[in-house]
């Protein structure tokens, strides 16, 4: 009877943990068929997505398609810019020459306006005997000329310096030569051309020529700027009422150039004045055309400007007096 007792409780423990084992293995068996839910929805999304990343994908080609595209039409955009380019390089290069070409007519014809205007101007001169005159190239142009010899008619100037010896001295030389109260200074560098021109032309004692050889200095910054040699000692303490510039040689001078007046402004200018400057078309020329001025007003002294053009342009400076030569 123990032994059945025991026997049945021990049956009875047994069904207990398989009812409660059959307990767990419904849960799991639950569990298993919600995951396995889960597991298809995600499957189906799965599905889903790669749907839509081989769209995308095809999208993506069909863009790096476009791209490959539009870079070849940029590429082919680029090369047809740089023709245009080219082209346009060309166009603005022939233009440039055009311009050029124009300026130069342009200057010829005014050079030649200025050739009528300067022969009629001396005509009639009781002074200007010789009136034979090869102007322009490396010499003065007609509208310099012009300039000079109405200066000495109109302004009638007693102290003249002429720095450069040429077609200028040719003419300012027979003014002083008529006019014996008139002292003319030519400055020259070359030796040989002074003794080639007291050969061939005669002048008076009012008339002197000093020979300076080129030398090179630095000014203001500048460096090697081609000046007459020992120029300020000899006009130390001289007042001019007329200054002609067509020297020192200035066209292979890419600052300034023909400096000397400049370093002697204002104690060599007489009170009532004229300054023609020659060759200002030139970029260093023309800046120390424009120092002259700035130093004239530094200086507190009232002065005009004035240009003639013709195939070079010939700057005056005058004093306030004699405005009227900037319009002759």
């Amino acid at each position: 009877m123990g032994i059945f007792n025991k026997a049945k409780k021990k049956i009875s423990q047994i069904i207990d943990q398989l009812d409660a084992l059959n307990n767990r293995a419904e849960i799991l068996c639950t569990k298993i068929e919600e995951q396995s839910k889960e597991i298809e929805l995600l499957h189906k999304t799965v599905r889903k997505n790669n749907k839509k990343i081989n769209t995308l994908q095809k999208k993506l080609e069909e863009v790096y398609d476009s791209n490959i595209k539009n870079q070849e039409g940029i590429f082919k955009n680029q090369e047809q810019i740089y023709k245009n380019q080219q082209q346009i390089y060309q166009i603005n290069s022939n233009l440039a020459e055009i311009r050029k070409l124009q300026n130069n007519v342009y200057g010829v014809v005014q050079e030649n306006n200025w050739a009528v205007i300067f022969n009629n101007t001396i005509a009639h001169s009781d002074w200007l005997a010789d009136k034979s005159f090869s102007l322009g190239r490396w010499a003065i142009g007609y509208q310099c000329a012009y300039v000079i010899y109405r200066v000495l008619c109109q302004v009638q100037p007693k102290k003249i310096l002429e720095l450069g010896l040429g077609q200028s001295t040719k003419l300012i030389s027979q003014y002083s030569n008529y006019y014996k109260d008139v002292h003319h200074t030519v400055v020259e560098s070359d030796p040989q051309w002074i003794q080639f021109f007291n050969d061939n032309y005669s002048y008076n004692k009012n008339m002197e020529i000093l020979q300076c050889p080129y030398t090179f200095e630095d000014f203001q910054g500048h460096i090697k700027i081609r000046v007459f040699e020992g120029f300020d000692q000899k006009i130390n303490g001289r007042e001019f009422d007329f200054i002609v510039i067509d020297a020192p040689l200035g066209g292979d001078m890419d600052e300034m150039s023909r400096i000397d007046i400049l370093k002697n402004i204002p104690q060599c200018l007489a009170e009532s004045f004229v300054i023609v400057f020659d060759d200002i078309n030139r970029a260093a020329d023309h800046k120390t055309f424009c120092a002259i001025q700035k130093c004239l007003d530094d200086s507190g002294i009232a002065h005009a400007v004035g240009s003639y053009h013709g195939q070079k342009i010939t700057g005056v400076i005058v004093s306030d007096d004699l405005k009227f030569i900037r319009s002759m």
